[in-house]
């Protein structure tokens, strides 16, 4: 089968893991991706090196919702956009002045660790950059030194073989997993219909936002593959949710799970585990004798294959069972004990929300 369903509407970049992106009107694509998407990375340091193999490990809006607030642009030589990396990054956030940041390709590398990957080889950035965003960071709930690191195009990290594309691995970014994320309009419009209050689609953050006339919500769930301009997607997996949608990306103000839009995906997104979906992981199926592949604002999105299950997945979502909101209660009630003077107070709330979700 071949069908158009839809057309591009927007296309977006984000350089630094969890710091803002910005829209473009096109991009080149490579396997890890839309270009130089997370491509640089906020490290700490770890207190431990039990879990992974990294000296230093990821930081993102989950525990630091204030990374929301930094700007990234891209800066190139007139003559060389779109024909190589980026000469430098230019950070800005309110009440500092912005930073140049210099591409460092080579030099001291660290060994980092994102979920449950290490990556070796990533290239500090230097301690100017450094000193900036640990100044911009610190305070509030986030108080430990930062770094920035770039992934060269010498390192690879693999994406998980299960979803490898006829057989050949597959590489990412800094991306959580794999390496683009796909979000249909018309599915944000069936969440917002649902809400109380409409949110913006960049609470998602993704690369491709999708939209058409005859774009049914949560359609996407069903595609297998995907030609969206002269390049053709493997439809991965949808894209499970954690708590970072509740972070508004304008103010970095983060609301947490059991808050829209999350609370309203919570009942009708949701599979047996509790786990929360909006959005389709794609991985690009870099094919050759194409010399530039490419997508940009308007182009088709075809789709010319569909999941063999059918529909299945998407039948099989629904309201999360009690027994997931049990278990994440639990962990809040945890994270509570931690703090003396509001214990008792996330007790009540939390026993109050329960009832309620129990009862409703």
């Amino acid at each position: 089968m071949a069908a158009q369903v839809a057309a591009v509407a927007d296309i977006w970049v984000y350089p630094v893991k969890s710091l803002r992106g910005f829209s473009v009107n096109s991009s080149l694509v490579g396997a890890r991706g839309i270009g130089f998407d997370r491509r640089w990375m906020v490290v700490t340091q770890k207190n431990s090196v039990k879990e992974g193999k990294g000296t230093h490990r990821f930081l993102s809006q989950r525990t630091c919702p204030r990374m929301a607030t930094i700007d990234v642009d891209l800066g190139y030589l007139p003559d060389d956009i779109h024909r190589g990396p980026p000469y430098h990054l230019i950070l800005s956030s309110s009440g500092k002045k912005p930073i140049v940041v210099p591409l460092l390709q080579s030099g001291r590398t660290l060994a980092v660790d994102i979920w449950n990957d290490t990556v070796f080889g990533a290239v500090d950035q230097g301690d100017d950059v450094s000193d900036w965003l640990t100044s911009a960071l610190c305070g509030a709930n986030f108080d430990r030194p930062v770094r920035l690191v770039y992934m060269p195009d010498n390192v690879k990290r693999m994406v998980n073989e299960k979803y490898d594309v006829k057989g050949n691995p597959s590489i990412v970014s800094f991306a959580d997993g794999l390496p683009l994320l796909l979000a249909s309009a018309a599915s944000m419009r069936e969440l917002n219909a649902r809400m109380p209050r409409r949110m913006p689609i960049n609470r998602f953050r993704a690369n491709i936002i999708i939209d058409g006339d005859g774009l049914e919500p949560f359609e996407e769930d069903d595609w297998d593959v995907v030609r969206i301009g002269n390049v053709e997607f493997s439809v991965a997996k949808a894209c499970t949710r954690c708590k970072l949608p509740s972070t508004n990306q304008k103010t970095g103000h983060q609301t947490g799970f059991y808050s829209d839009p999350l609370s309203t995906l919570r009942e009708f997104r949701a599979d047996s585990k509790g786990d929360l979906y909006f959005g389709q992981n794609l991985i690009p199926m870099m094919e050759a004798g194409i010399p530039t592949p490419w997508v940009q604002k308007g182009d088709r999105v075809v789709v010319t294959k569909l999941k063999t299950e059918g529909s299945a997945f998407r039948e099989g979502l629904g309201r999360a069972p009690p027994s997931a909101f049990r278990k994440s209660s639990s962990s809040l009630l945890a994270a509570a004990a931690t703090c003396p003077l509001f214990a008792h107070m996330c007790l009540v709330v939390a026993a109050l929300l329960f009832h309620c979700y129990a009862h409703h």
